[in-house]
């Protein structure tokens, strides 16, 4: 009974899971998929819960569900090979590229050369990367395949043919958001960013609100070119479809500061830290904010923060023992005496 009543749930969970995924409520749908793998802990379980997780950049997430999955069935190289895919994503270059190499005697035909090819490329093992390119396009003639040669190419600064294998890909796949982002950041490479615009700009008007990247990249390229105001809305739309992405938050901060808007600014930092809370670079810029505000306690704080994730760098270190030399003198003006700072924070610390 018991086990009927399991087998049924399960069932309708599944099928809420799917309707909310469809409806493109990846939160609900991942909440589904995880009581799913709690009821009934199996490899499809896991997997589709890997790939909801993956969508929203949950990427920690999917890989500890895709180790799961493999514990359950270790002889599907659809796993292995997502397990990869999720390494590249947390920047584990090298992880992904050594993890695939292990694993040529179970993969076989299933190795995913033109994976291997972006990972070889962008560990700079050039001509490596231009075997696994050609074997990609031999084995399977598709858009991911001439988009890793193209990739090749790119990093080999043979500009000419990356442009014709990136187009043929898109010609392959015309729907791929992924394909026109990194034709886009070709042009940006080349500091041909009116080009980037187009690309970006034909690619939105595609896929319209779907993808926050798409909208992300092109307020970047507009803030290269100080169109601000064109920024700041794409940095809103963005936000509108991934409101918890740090970088986004960041971007729009930034953008905000520039322009003035100093309150618009801070909320937009402390959204961004909210996601991403170990980056210097988004604690030293609000530290710079709060100072411009005269918050120095709280200024003082952010540039402690900003020292403690970058030690060593070197623009955070003079910009705080300049905050403190002001800092000092106003305590002592208001005070009487001047506060001492951590031995580890002092004048002398900040000098190598």
């Amino acid at each position: 009974m018991i086990d009927n009543m399991q087998t049924t749930d399960v069932a309708l969970l599944q099928i809420l899971m799917d309707k909310a995924y469809e409806e493109g409520d990846l939160k609900q749908a991942l909440a589904f998929a995880k009581l799913i793998y709690q009821y009934e802990p199996s490899y499809n379980a896991y997997f589709d819960y890997a790939l909801i997780a993956k969508e929203l950049s949950l990427f920690k997430h999917a890989l500890s569900a895709i180790e799961q999955a493999l514990l359950i069935d270790p002889q599907l190289p659809e796993a292995y090979i997502e397990k990869a895919l999720l390494l590249y994503e947390l920047e584990d270059l090298q992880g992904a590229y050594d993890y695939l190499l292990s694993l040529r005697h179970i993969l076989l035909d299933h190795t995913p050369w033109a994976l291997l090819a972006v990972l070889c490329a962008e560990l700079s093992h050039l001509d490596e990367a231009s075997f696994y390119a050609a074997k990609a396009i031999s084995h399977s003639p598709d858009a991911w395949s001439y988009h890793a040669r193209a990739i090749v190419y790119q990093m080999r600064k043979e500009y000419d043919k990356a442009s014709i294998d990136f187009q043929t890909a898109l010609t392959l796949d015309s729907q791929n958001p992924e394909l026109w982002n990194s034709y886009a950041l070709f042009f940006e490479e080349l500091l041909a960013f009116e080009h980037a615009l187009e690309v970006y700009n034909t690619a939105i008007d595609r896929f319209q609100l779907e993808y926050s990247f798409l909208y992300l990249n092109r307020a970047k390229v507009h803030h290269l070119l100080d169109h601000k105001d064109l920024a700041i809305i794409d940095c809103e739309l963005a936000l509108a479809q991934a409101n918890n992405n740090g970088d986004i938050w960041f971007l729009l901060a930034s953008l905000l500061h520039e322009d003035g808007n100093l309150f618009g600014a801070l909320h937009a930092y402390n959204q961004s830290l909210r996601y991403i809370k170990k980056d210097p670079s988004i604690h030293f810029c609000k530290a710079q904010l709060l100072d411009e505000l005269g918050d120095f306690k709280q200024a003082k704080s952010s540039y402690e923060k900003a020292l403690r994730f970058a030690p060593e760098n070197q623009d955070i270190r003079i910009a705080y023992a300049n905050f403190m030399l002001r800092y000092n003198f106003m305590m002592h003006h208001h005070t009487g005496f001047i506060p001492h700072t951590h031995p580890n924070q002092d004048d002398q610390s900040l000098h190598p």
